[in-house]
């Protein structure tokens, strides 16, 4: 991948395509290793979907494939050297998996690292993806041509210690390198047609 992402966890963008399995195998691994990370202090995750729950007053909870098995979630990752200008959207990427049925997609972000003189902003651009911009992906990697979202007005993140960030991920968006260490805990959160709300990563 490039720029690289260091990641503790498993990522369905990683695992395009209709075999699924290799994806479920590492996610049942990554789920021990992440229960031990946050036995250290406390689960981002589990007090996100709480929060959630209390907001919206649906079940929450994490996505699991009826043939597969329980997806991952709440990945750990670090990204200081940027990202290509992308989307995350399960209909558009993940056409085959469970969570494909997703009617909304968001994702959230909670900074555990950061430089504080250059974190790494995040842009959102106010241009949802379209099916027809498929043609305009770069060929061998996850990201899209530049000028899908030139002229188009953008949000900039900034992030700063402690603080959580929640967009729509079908929007494009992109991530600036940064100074020193980035570390985020983050899964996609997605509505289904029966209004649950589930995460995965």
């Amino acid at each position: 991948m490039d720029p690289p992402i260091d990641r503790i966890g498993a990522t369905v963008f990683e695992h395009e395509g209709p075999d699924v399995s290799t994806y479920f195998g590492k996610a049942e691994h990554f789920r021990g290793l992440q229960s031990a990370i946050f036995s250290q202090s406390f689960s981002p995750l589990e007090r996100l979907m709480s929060r959630l729950r209390e907001s919206v007053g649906v079940p929450v909870q994490i996505a699991a494939d009826p043939k597969h098995g329980t997806y991952g979630a709440g990945l750990i990752r670090r990204i200081e050297n940027g990202t290509l200008l992308h989307i995350d959207f399960a209909p558009a990427e993940q056409p085959a998996w469970w969570v494909a049925q997703v009617e909304a997609q968001l994702a959230w972000n909670l900074y555990l690292e950061l430089d504080p003189e250059n974190p790494g902003k995040t842009y959102v651009y106010e241009r949802p993806w379209r099916p027809e911009d498929q043609l305009r992906k770069i060929p061998g990697t996850y990201g899209y041509e530049p000028s899908l979202v030139e002229g188009v007005k953008k949000y900039e993140l900034r992030p700063t210690l402690g603080d959580v960030y929640i967009f729509n991920t079908r929007n494009f968006h992109q991530v600036d390198p940064s100074g020193g260490r980035r570390t985020t805990v983050t899964s996609a959160i997605g509505t289904l047609p029966d209004e649950r709300i589930v995460l995965w990563s």
